[in-house]
């Protein structure tokens, strides 16, 4: 009897862990499978999200784009829009000159109390910012010479935060090859050998990887270091459109990230569908086995009994333990697969 229960119980044990691993097979699939079902890594969306399209952005920030800082600056627009929203930001003049009042009645009561002369320099920076306010409600250049100045400031950050970043280009600029040429003038845009370089160069023979390209924003720019209402009446006078192609040249290093990436995902990619048939072969072995095996079944239906007289929150606790357990199971796989 004793050694029956046992093979039943191993049984029902193999059964289970074979369901559990056939099971995380099929979250791997739905989780991953995408991903994993592409040519190589230059058709995953991380790739052409991720890779292509910020090398693409980059190369018209450093490369193609002729647009300064000076130039940038020249071209500031300010609209009536603005100066309005500008005047009447905190209120009209009367409430903004009672709000700085306000301000500076008590501090500088206090220290006329024990200090005139920081009592003088509160008042008389307490009129200073009433001026400033006043001289708002009566010119329009006055303000629009504090927005451009502003505005100034904004792009004098940007250029500094993209000449920053601009070692990073410089470092991955030749995992690609290129080719632009300017639709309007025709000017050519490329890292290839100038002498003889053409867009047929770019081809399946010489490259991993190519595509037809075109560069719609040549004055790309990062939305988190520059608003877009600063941004965009500059670049509607100075954007041009480029098309061409563009693509990973076969003799690329293999100790560059974009190699090592593309070598990576091959192996990856054996690994992760080897791992999703042997958890599929695992779920029909488990339904197969317990097909097969009645006393198993027999048992089970022991154990289940005695699994509905447990209290329904110690059911829910290990439901949910099974499942956290399984999900858990899951991520370390998924994530041996992606990083080793």
């Amino acid at each position: 009897m004793a050694t029956k229960w046992k093979s039943s119980f191993a049984i029902i044990v193999t059964c289970t862990v074979l369901f559990i691993a056939g099971l995380g097979g099929i979250l791997l699939l739905s989780g991953n499978g995408y991903y994993y079902a592409q040519k190589d890594y230059f058709h995953t969306d991380e790739f052409e999200y991720e890779v292509l399209d910020k090398y693409t952005r980059d190369l018209s920030v450093y490369e193609i784009s002729n647009l300064t800082l000076e130039d940038a600056k020249e071209a500031i627009v300010v609209s009536d829009e603005e100066i309005e929203e500008h005047r009447y930001r905190y209120g009209d003049l009367e409430e903004q000159i009672s709000n700085i009042e306000y301000q500076y009645e008590d501090i500088i009561q206090e220290a006329m109390r024990g200090d005139e002369q920081l009592a003088d320099a509160y008042t008389a920076e307490r009129d200073e910012k009433i001026d400033d306010i006043t001289k708002n409600f009566e010119s329009d250049d006055y303000i629009k010479a504090k927005i451009i100045n502003e505005k100034e400031q904004i792009l004098g950050t940007y250029y500094d935060n993209i000449e920053k970043k601009r070692t990073d280009f410089e470092r991955n600029k030749d995992n690609f090859s290129y080719y632009f040429t300017d639709r309007a003038t025709g000017e050519v845009y490329t890292n290839l050998a100038k002498e003889n370089a053409s867009l047929d160069q770019i081809n399946a023979n010489n490259m991993l990887f190519e595509t037809d390209y075109t560069i719609f924003d040549t004055n790309n720019v990062n939305y988190e270091f520059i608003p877009d209402d600063v941004w965009y009446p500059i670049i509607h006078e100075s954007d041009r459109n480029l098309e061409g192609k563009i693509g990973v040249p076969k003799d690329l290093s293999a100790s560059s990230q974009l190699m090592i990436t593309y070598n990576n995902y091959k192996i990856e990619k054996i690994l992760f569908w080897s791992g999703v048939g042997l958890s599929l072969i695992a779920l029909f072995l488990s339904l197969f086995i317990f097909k097969r095996a009645k006393k198993s079944r027999e048992s089970i239906k022991q154990w289940r009994e005695l699994y509905n007289k447990l209290p329904v929150d110690i059911r829910i606790l290990l439901a949910g333990f099974t499942g956290i357990f399984t999900l858990y199971m899951v991520d370390v796989f998924i994530d041996d697969v992606r990083y080793g």
